[in-house]
């Protein structure tokens, strides 16, 4: 009866996530075609409005369910804090991770000569002035946080009642990794990988924090390259963002190691 109950509280999680986007955008437009049949007209909002008001609406919804089975909102999608030392390792990780990616991809035969970065989507063209500051918070703040609450915080945490951590892991990974499906199964596999990590760190640090850090400096990177791909010149480039990435990457991953070690032997 626990293991039935978790999965259903999983699932309701799940679908918190999914339709509160829809419904929001159902209620914005139908406030928008009101004020239109009265005359007034409304400034346009930024699709990235949006998604951060639909990420703000969640968490209001997610602690509301809390509250209603009365545990504490924190403690439940494991907000616990962690060292100054850790989150920086998480954040330069996390900034790492993308270009890593990318080697790694031009290190396969099928992928060799395909211009990742040159073949991203040019945010210049559809996103300036105060629509940018929503881009970054958007897609580097709030959709990190509410995907690692939703996902690591409450779905894993229940699935784990129901099913073994290894399977329970895999599960929430190809979920998380569905729903970030873009142009490419490439986005799916990269998600994939990186929620197994953040599901490994959650059950280290019993934190979502960790997932939050890398999460959001991963959102931030390729969102940044993303919009700066005509002012960037990766080809003169291209060898000191290799070099660099690498060594940010391994010093990142080795302090990791011994943080969790530490964590261990405590």
């Amino acid at each position: 009866m626990k293991k039935f109950k978790a999965i259903c509280e999983s699932v309701g999680y799940f679908l918190v996530f999914s339709f509160t986007p829809i419904i929001c955008a159902l209620i914005i437009s139908l406030i928008y075609i009101f004020f239109n049949l009265l005359n007034l007209n409304l400034p346009q909002m930024s699709t990235y409005v949006m998604e951060i008001i639909s990420c703000i609406l969640i968490m209001i919804i997610f602690y509301f369910i809390l509250k209603v089975k009365r545990v504490n909102f924190v403690d439940s999608i494991k907000l616990n804090k962690i060292t100054v030392h850790s989150a920086l390792s998480f954040i330069f990780l996390g900034l790492s991770v993308y270009f890593i990616f990318i080697i790694l991809l031009n290190c396969i035969p099928f992928f060799q000569g395909n211009d990742t970065v040159s073949n991203t989507n040019d945010l210049h063209k559809s996103v300036n002035g105060i629509n940018v500051v929503f881009l970054f918070v958007a897609k580097s703040i709030s959709a990190p946080i509410v995907e690692e609450v939703t996902f690591r915080g409450l779905i894993y945490s229940k699935l784990k009642l129901a099913f073994p951590r290894l399977v329970s892991s895999l599960l929430v990974s190809i979920i998380f990794g569905i729903i970030h499906f873009s142009s490419s199964f490439l986005t799916v596999i990269l998600a994939i990988l990186l929620s197994l990590i953040f599901n490994y760190l959650v059950d280290k640090y019993n934190s979502v924090v960790p997932g939050i850090l890398i999460h959001s400096a991963y959102n931030f990177m390729v969102t940044f390259i993303k919009y700066n791909i005509n002012y960037l010149d990766f080809a003169t480039c291209e060898i000191p963002i290799i070099v660099v990435s690498i060594l940010t990457f391994i010093v990142s991953i080795i302090c990791i190691i011994f943080d969790t070690k530490k964590l261990s032997s405590n």
